[in-house]
């Protein structure tokens, strides 16, 4: 990790393409360092998710931050958490279709809908080495699954369906409030274990 500034790299930079590897416990001062990096760009951006890939950092670790903001309004969001060494363990069959956007692809402002799992069941490890598995839906299930795709090289535009591309004046204006989008948003926590 440089001494520079971390900052989200952008769409077209190849580190977004790798896949990420493995971390080691105990933590080390340059994962605690990135890790604190991590928290300090979701204290002045509105971003729900940010992997270490999108940072530059090739690490399996991501954050989720589901909260209300400015731009969105979600009703009962959920705390920031840290996710290392994630594993997807369960994907519900049933599908939905959600409008994505993309922090690495923010200078952009594309939205487009991308179908996924409903629900997701995901084991990981907290920054304290304490393992968790956490099973959830809605804008929170979205994020998780939108963040394991990062740590595997892969982008929400990579799952676009068919032409559906908007600019985010479109999507703010069009499909942002629809009852459509705010159904299945709506985050519900169905589980976690510590």
């Amino acid at each position: 990790m440089s001494k520079n500034k971390l900052t989200l790299i952008p769409l077209g930079d190849s580190r977004l393409r790798l896949k990420s590897k493995n971390i080691t416990f105990p933590l080390n001062s340059k994962i605690n360092t990135l890790i604190k990096s991590m928290k300090d760009i979701f204290n002045s951006t509105i971003l729900v998710g940010l992997s270490a890939s999108q940072l530059g950092e090739n690490y399996r670790i991501f954050m989720s931050f589901v909260r209300n903001t400015p731009a969105r309004n979600i009703g009962k969001g959920d705390k920031l958490r840290v996710y290392i060494n994630p594993k997807i363990i369960y994907k519900s069959r049933e599908e939905v279709v959600m409008w994505e956007g993309c922090g690495s692809v923010a200078k952009t402002q594309i939205f487009a809908p991308v179908k996924r799992p409903r629900v997701v069941k995901i084991q990981a490890y907290d920054e304290k080495g304490e393992m968790f598995t956490l099973k959830a839906d809605g804008l929170l299930g979205r994020v998780i699954l939108h963040e394991m795709d990062h740590l595997d090289g892969k982008l929400f535009i990579d799952r676009v369906l068919p032409s559906q591309y908007v600019d985010k004046d479109y999507y703010i204006k069009h499909i942002k409030d629809s009852p459509e989008i705010q159904k299945v948003m709506i985050v519900r926590m169905l589980e976690i274990n510590k």
